[in-house]
């Protein structure tokens, strides 16, 4: 199951790498010398393709998110390459994460690599297990496969 998913990995990560090359720059600097913006950027880079959208968190619930960073973003993929996608993106600065399954919801958090004292997270579901969310909208609603809320990085309380 884990080679079949890894060889899907790699068959999406080809036709949906984003269009900009904005991540290459990153890929030549240290990690040790990022800020969390640019690991942010850098992991908003993954869903920059065509088979990702960010959309207002609002779809969740009118200032639910009001007071933090997090991101919505919305694809045609289906969960299991999302999380493919997510694995793939982030292996080599963070650690490894464990998705936890919760009612057909994946969550995960991961610390980084280079300062483990800092983590973010994510969520991913299916658009079609939200239709408070995302009934009403119909650029969404029938056209998009998975929702995922994107925590950025932050530093863990002790």
């Amino acid at each position: 199951m884990r080679m079949l998913l890894l060889m899907t990995l790699c068959t999406l990560v080809s036709c949906t790498a984003p269009e900009e090359n904005s991540s290459k720059s990153l890929e030549r600097t240290s990690m040790k010398t990022l800020n969390k913006e640019s690991y942010n950027n850098r992991i908003m880079g993954i869903f920059s393709g065509k088979n990702f959208r960010e959309v207002s968190c609002d779809a969740y619930g009118v200032g639910l998110f009001k007071k933090s960073q997090v991101k919505c973003i919305i694809s045609t993929l289906t969960i299991e390459e999302v999380l493919g996608i997510i694995e793939e993106g982030v292996q080599e600065f963070a650690s490894e994460g464990s998705w936890v399954e919760d009612y057909g919801q994946y969550h995960t958090g991961y610390l980084l690599k280079d300062d483990p004292t800092y983590e973010f997270g994510f969520g991913v579901s299916r658009v079609a297990y939200k239709p408070q969310a995302f009934k009403s909208n119909p650029d969404i609603w029938g056209k998009f496969e998975s929702d995922i809320i994107f925590t950025p990085i932050y530093k863990r309380k002790e």
